[in-house]
């Protein structure tokens, strides 16, 4: 089907010589040919990053370029861009004229630019509540965008409101597509509305041939094929079978327990492994294995979703441990013993697992009193008092070093990898075992400093002087050296402002050089013979602060072009 698709390209790169349809297919796919239709598009624009003269077409074809490659819309570019908006607004934040003169206010224009801003991460409540009432009253005729299917699809895409979400759902189930495009619009925006794939009603029309009817049918085709296999996180069948194995241990490990806990120790670890996307949790282990690829042929299934059902406890438990620590209000109560359960289970499993006297028994118990020493010195040194929405400055900040405090919390992550070499006869002090504990220091180094960059308004909330708060205050006490507190009310947007164009540069160049070391380790451990699944999280950790660094550098230069706030 694809290459049908790409019969239908033009020798230049676009789809039927047209901005909006080339457009349409780069929205909705990633094909080996996009290159050739982003650059067609990218010949089309002016200098102030206009397409054409029809809006809506405009920020289909500014969408689809941001999509496949943000780099091209950097902050001057963005500041024409913004220009534009401001040119069409009706009222600040929306909605948008279709044109200068200002003589409607069309559907399918604000939709496609709350598309665009969706892909910037903008929000604005105007255009949302417009877009909501024309939901409301089934209002999708525009005279921009001819296939109201289209506007919809788009609109899926970034729809938050749930009575909207279910009301577009009603609409669409009511719906005859009358068509194989509409169809697939239809259908592709269901699952974009979170309608459940197996519900899904795929009517047979006979196919037109035209390229945006053969590209959303490949993407409906693509994307029920992902459900069918996916748990929450697109798993293939390796890993889907291990977390099963997982599961399936963890109800063994339960069954002996009341009916009402049993409930609540299954309900916590499914919660942990659904919020954790990229799958570490319960398959670092299975990773580790992939990685040292014939020389693990040994280590059998069981083992590696024991090592699992272990790693999702000490996970679990950490976090349940953490959130009252951190004196979450919202916490329950009832859910503490099950950390304890957890707790108890990860250090019976790995102090048993290669007997009382071996050098792996007492690596880990040590790792275990580091793991406490460094909770405890987090309690009492990382803590500000916050009297309502008062942040007292401490007279003393953390001093994090080398960012040792912020591993060890969270080193129980290694136990499986590490277990796994010292079963095929590395021992703790060996090149291999010193090596790959440096990969997993300074990766997970980098991801504590990226969390506590994302989580800075929380834990500033909550007095927690992390990574990110702490250089943010340094910073926020050269401008104000005589202030004893922090309004939080008041002195928030100053905060987020001080963080963003000064402190995020520091914090995320230090994320950027531990993702780099724990690359460099892991290119030593030369028994691995495929390092790419455990390269993945390094890259990951350095491809976040990379990305923050670059929104500072386009929103500096963007602060810097846009004439009405100079």
């Amino acid at each position: 089907m694809i290459n049908e698709l790409i019969k239908k390209q033009g020798s230049n790169g676009s789809f039927e010589n047209s901005i909006l349809s080339t457009s349409l297919v780069l929205l909705c796919l990633d094909f080996e040919t996009k290159n050739k239709a982003l650059n067609w598009l990218l010949e089309h624009k002016n200098k102030d990053w206009s397409f054409d003269n029809n809006v809506a077409t405009n920020f289909c074809a500014l969408s689809a370029i941001l999509k496949h490659d943000p780099s091209l819309i950097d902050g001057k570019a963005l500041a024409k861009i913004l220009g534009i908006l401001v040119s069409l607004e009706v009222k600040e934040g929306g909605p948008y004229y279709s044109n200068i003169s200002g003589d409607s206010i069309d559907i399918g224009v604000n939709t496609t630019i709350a598309y665009f801003l969706y892909l910037e991460d903008v929000n604005l409540l105007n255009l949302d509540a417009f877009i909501d009432k024309c939901i409301k009253d089934q209002n999708f005729n525009s005279d921009v965008i001819e296939n109201k299917y289209i506007i919809i699809y788009l609109i899926s895409k970034f729809l938050k409101n749930e009575n909207s979400k279910r009301l577009l759902t009603d609409f669409l189930l009511k719906e005859d597509p009358q068509s194989s495009l509409n169809n697939a619009l239809i259908l592709n925006s269901l699952l974009n509305l979170g309608y459940d794939s197996k519900l899904l009603t795929n009517k047979y029309f006979k196919e037109d041939g035209s390229c945006l009817s053969i590209a959303f049918n490949i993407e409906l085709e693509e994307r029920k094929r992902a459900k069918q296999v996916q748990l929450e996180s697109f798993l293939n069948k390796k890993e889907e079978d291990v977390i099963n194995h997982i599961l399936r241990l963890a109800k063994q490990r339960f069954k002996n327990l009341p009916l009402e806990m049993q409930e609540i120790a299954m309900k916590e670890i499914k919660k942990t492994m659904k919020g954790n996307k990229d799958k570490q949790m319960s398959l670092m282990a299975y990773y580790t294995k992939e990685a040292l690829g014939s020389k693990a042929k040994k280590i059998n299934d069981n083992t590696i979703a024991e090592m699992g059902l272990a790693n999702i406890f000490f996970w679990t438990a950490f976090i349940i441990y953490d959130d009252f620590w951190d004196e979450d209000e919202a916490q329950n109560p009832q859910i503490l013993p099950t950390a304890n359960l957890y707790a108890r289970h990860y250090v019976n499993y790995f102090s048993s697992l290669f007997g009382s006297k071996s050098s792996f028994n007492f690596f880990f118990h040590d790792l275990m009193d580091k793991l406490d020493s460094a909770n405890t010195w987090e309690t009492m040194h990382c803590r500000a008092k916050v009297n309502g929405s008062k942040f007292l400055i401490p007279e003393k900040l953390p001093e994090y070093g080398e960012y040792d405090f912020k591993f060890l919390p969270s080193s129980g992550h290694i136990l499986g990898p590490i277990a796994l070499f010292y079963s095929l006869g590395y021992e703790i002090d060996s090149p291999e075992i010193k090596n790959l504990i440096s990969y997993f220091k300074n990766y997970l180094i980098a991801m504590q400093i990226n969390d506590d960059a994302h989580d800075l308004e929380e834990d500033l909330g909550r007095g927690h002087v992390s990574t990110a708060v702490a250089p943010l205050i340094q910073d926020y006490i050269k401008i104000y050296p005589n202030k004893k507190e922090i309004d939080l009310n008041i002195d928030l947007e100053e905060l987020k402002k001080i963080f963003w164009f000064q402190t995020i540069e520091n914090v995320s160049e230090k994320a950027i050089y531990h993702s780099k070391k724990a690359k460099e380790a892991l290119r030593s451990i030369h028994i691995l013979e495929n390092i790419k699944p455990l390269k993945y999280y390094a890259d990951l950790t350095q491809n976040v602060a990379k990305k923050a660094l670059t929104e500072q550098k386009n929103s500096i230069e963007l602060l810097e072009s846009l004439p009405f706030l100079q």
